[in-house]
C-alpha cells in the first residue's frame, strides 16, 4: 500500500515534502551558524591601534603648532615694542636735532631789528656811543633765551651752543662770520613771552634807554610764522666728552 501511495504523489507533494526535510536538517541543534562577511577581531584590534597612534601624532603635531604659535605672537609682540620704541626714539631726535640746531625750524616768533644810531654824536661823546656792540647782541639773545626762544639766528646765522658773538673793531663776529649792523635777529618761540623779556629784562634797561635816545635803533616785530635754517657751521667738542 505504501508503495501504491508513492506512485500516486504528485509533483507538488513532492516538493513540498523536500522543502520539510530540508528544514528540520538546518534547524538541528549543535547546526554550524551562517557564516557573517566583515573584519576578525584581530583586524579590528590593528585599526584600533594604528587610529589611537595617529590620534596620538596629531596631538602631538598640534601641541608643536601651538608652541610655534606662541613664540611667533611672542616675537610679533617684541616687534611692536621695538618699533614703538624706535619710533619714540626718532621723534625725540628730530627734537634734539632741531633743538641743538640741525634741521631747518617753523613756528612764531619775532623779528629783532637792531642797528647804529642814526643821531649826530653830543658833546664828549665817542663815536661807540651810537653803535652797536658785541655785549648789545649778547645782551638781546640772553633775553631771548629767557623768553623761551626755541631757535635763534642772527643774520641767517643759526645760533648753537658753540656760538661765540665778539667784536673786532666796528665789526662783530657771530660764529667764524663777519656782520655789520643793522643785524636782524630771528627768534621761534612764544612772541609775547620774549617781548616781554626784551621789554623788562634788567640786564637791557642801558640798551633800552640807549634806544630811546636814539643811540642805537631797536625794533620788535611778532610773526606768526618764522623759517630759521639749520646751522651750517662745524660743530667742535674740545674738552667735553661723553659720560662713562
Amino acid at each position: 500500500m505504501t508503495r501504491t501511495l508513492l506512485r500516486v504523489l504528485p509533483a507538488a507533494a513532492w516538493l513540498a515534502l523536500g522543502l520539510a526535510v530540508g528544514l528540520a536538517v538546518s534547524l538541528r541543534p549543535g547546526q554550524t551558524q551562517p557564516i557573517v562577511v566583515g573584519r576578525s577581531s584581530a583586524q579590528r584590534d590593528s585599526s584600533e591601534d594604528l587610529i589611537a597612534r595617529l590620534e596620538q601624532e596629531q596631538s602631538v603635531l598640534r601641541q608643536g603648532v601651538d608652541a610655534r604659535r606662541k613664540a611667533l605672537s611672542e616675537i610679533e609682540s617684541e616687534e611692536a615694542s621695538r618699533g614703538a620704541m624706535l619710533s619714540q626714539l626718532s621723534k625725540e631726535l628730530a627734537v634734539n636735532r632741531a633743538l641743538a640746531g640741525l634741521t631747518d625750524i617753523q613756528g612764531p616768533g619775532i623779528i629783532i631789528s637792531l642797528a647804529d644810531g642814526t643821531r649826530a654824536l653830543r658833546a664828549g661823546e665817542k663815536a661807540e656811543a651810537v653803535i652797536v656792540h658785541d655785549y648789545d647782541v649778547r645782551d638781546v639773545m640772553n633775553a631771548l633765551w629767557a623768553g623761551g626762544a626755541e631757535a635763534v639766528a642772527i643774520n641767517g646765522q643759526r645760533i648753537v651752543f658753540s656760538t661765540s658773538v665778539t667784536c673786532v673793531g666796528p665789526t662783530i663776529v657771530v660764529g667764524d662770520s663777519r656782520v655789520s649792523p643793522p643785524l636782524t635777529i630771528l627768534a621761534i618761540g612764544d612772541a609775547a613771552s620774549m617781548s616781554r623779556m626784551l621789554s623788562q629784562d634788567p640786564e637791557l634797561a642801558q640798551l633800552r634807554s640807549r634806544a630811546q635816545d636814539g643811540a642805537i635803533i631797536l625794533t620788535t616785530e611778532a610773526r606768526s610764522n618764522l623759517t630759521i635754517p639749520a646751522f651750517s657751521g662745524i660743530l667742535t667738542q674740545q674738552f667735553a666728552r661723553a659720560g662713562d
